[in-house]
């Protein structure tokens, strides 16, 4: 009788959807953020809002992962906010590691 082996399967990695490469940041019409669109458009969210005592915040996440969460900086722009989040989205899709500024 021949013995069978069995193979092993491999552990499923964490799931994390990739962002389209946008060279792009700006257009004609404005700033964009190309990965926040992407997030959006796959049924992601973002959050912006202020906790106490922290001050302003953002966060982005979809039903599975969440890829950042960020406190805004002193004398930063909600634009330049924006656009960090932006590029930690890129980051954490492409590392699987979310970008953490409220848990340090």
């Amino acid at each position: 009788m021949v013995r069978q082996t069995r193979t092993r399967r491999k552990p499923l990695a964490r799931r994390v959807k990739k962002p389209p490469n946008h060279a792009t940041p700006a257009t004609k019409a404005g700033f964009r953020w190309p990965n926040i669109e992407w997030l959006i458009d796959v049924g992601g969210a973002i959050t912006l809002g202020t906790e106490k005592p922290i001050g302003c915040i953002a966060s982005a996440a979809d039903e599975d992962v969440c890829y950042a969460m960020l406190v805004r900086r002193d004398g930063e722009s909600l634009h330049d906010l924006l656009l960090r989040l932006d590029q930690s989205i890129a980051t954490a899709s492409e590392t699987s590691v979310p970008v953490d500024e409220l848990n340090p």
